[in-house]
């Protein structure tokens, strides 16, 4: 079962672990197919599943944020669920930079390396798929024909490979069940991720859209179509109110916002941000590891590093989380 997700909607997320829940009762052998992770990074799912390594080791070791950014928060039930019942999470999704190259300057632009992980089977002909991927794509402005041939190129990619990761491991694991979870364009129309599995596989391929009253599909569009609650929204999130760089010499502070719960800490433009709570920060995907589950009010105790008339100086300041 393939179910889609408009990848910010809590509600679409929400909706996929009711159906989770649901089929899991049915049947205990059931897998779980994710986008939110890259295929190299398998093994390190793996070892959140097999509770060898801790939910913020995974999502380091996996470089969550750096790859795919969006707010954990949305996924974080999911795969904690899947974790405490032992169900095998299957990375799904092809690397970014692969994708990234594909779409700069096509698939001939690839190493040789990452030529051989490209699918054999890539059906460019699926009616319909050319016409849709290009609609989605024109939304963001128009664009040279060789950009769209080339932005075209990678998410045939993305859904081939989609198809082929899943495929394999059912074919690995024939007493297991899959549901997939993905972005709502992959699965439409049947004509991205659902017909190129179909071709793979030999057991039938469903799919559910979530519908909301701002975003609705024709009857055509998927076997099932679930109503969900557009208004549902996570709690704010705890920020700290400036703007963070990567830089050789650590995370960098660009600026602070006046008021802000940094304001009043005493940080300042200039200064390198070193730890949080004693654990120690090089790199703003270090960071984000350390932020994304932080609620407004939660205090920290931040070093820093200050240099002064050319002296450099560590400090530590408290730091209290605003929304």
């Amino acid at each position: 079962m393939l179910i889609g997700e408009h990848r910010d909607r809590l509600a679409d997320h929400v909706l996929q672990l009711e159906i989770i829940r649901y089929l899991h009762a049915l049947n205990p052998s059931l897998a779980i197919g994710v986008t939110c992770f890259e295929q190299p990074f398998q093994s390190v799912l793996d070892d959140y599943i097999a509770q060898h390594i801790t939910e913020q080791q995974l999502l380091a070791d996996a470089e969550y944020f750096s790859r795919w950014g969006r707010d954990y928060r949305l996924y974080a039930p999911i795969l904690r669920y899947a974790r405490a019942h032992a169900l095998p999470l299957v990375a799904l999704s092809v690397p970014s930079d692969m994708h990234r190259a594909v779409a700069t300057a096509g698939i001939a632009s690839l190493s040789e390396d990452d030529r051989g992980s490209v699918p054999d089977e890539m059906d460019d002909d699926v009616p319909g798929y050319r016409e849709r991927v290009l609609s989605d794509l024109a939304a963001d402005g128009p664009m040279m024909p060789q950009d769209a041939t080339f932005l075209l190129a990678a998410e045939m990619l993305s859904d081939e490979s989609m198809a082929h990761r899943a495929a394999a491991y059912l074919r690995e694991h024939p007493a297991r069940q899959m549901v997939m979870l993905a972005d709502v364009s992959r699965l439409a129309y049947r004509s991205g991720v659902p017909v190129r599995l179909e071709q793979r596989i030999s057991s039938p391929v469903v799919t559910v859209l979530p519908v909301s009253a701002d975003q609705g599909y024709p009857a055509d569009a998927a076997d099932y179509r679930l109503a969900t609650d557009e208004m549902m929204q996570l709690p704010p999130r705890g920020r700290m109110g400036m703007r963070l760089q990567d830089t050789p010499g650590g995370v960098f502070v660009q600026r602070v916002r006046r008021g802000s719960g940094a304001d009043q800490a005493g940080m300042a433009e200039g200064d390198y941000l070193r730890a949080i709570n004693g654990r120690d920060i090089a790199t703003l995907e270090q960071l984000q590891v350390q932020m994304w589950y932080r609620v407004p009010g939660e205090t920290l105790t931040l070093t820093i590093e200050r240099v002064a008339a050319g002296v450099a100086v560590m400090r530590e300041l408290m730091l209290t989380l605003g929304p």
